[in-house]
């Protein structure tokens, strides 16, 4: 079996935006809903409460869908 992490950026624990492939994806997600941004420098990101970046093994989306 191959495992997958997936990622999906949400707000007050509601998604707002789909299961993403790869983290990078889910911080724009915050980004366009303005929740989140990167440092001066670009090596840390900081999202704003109350985003967050939900994380999940894709085969355990599979079997709840």
């Amino acid at each position: 079996m191959n495992a997958e992490i997936v990622y999906r950026a949400v707000c007050f624990g509601k998604p707002i935006g789909p299961w993403r492939s790869t983290i990078n994806l889910a911080r724009k997600d915050l980004m366009d809903e303005g929740l989140g941004n990167y440092s001066e420098h670009g090596r840390a990101f900081y999202i704003t409460v109350p985003g967050d970046i939900e994380r999940a093994w894709r085969n355990v989306i599979r079997r709840a869908a």
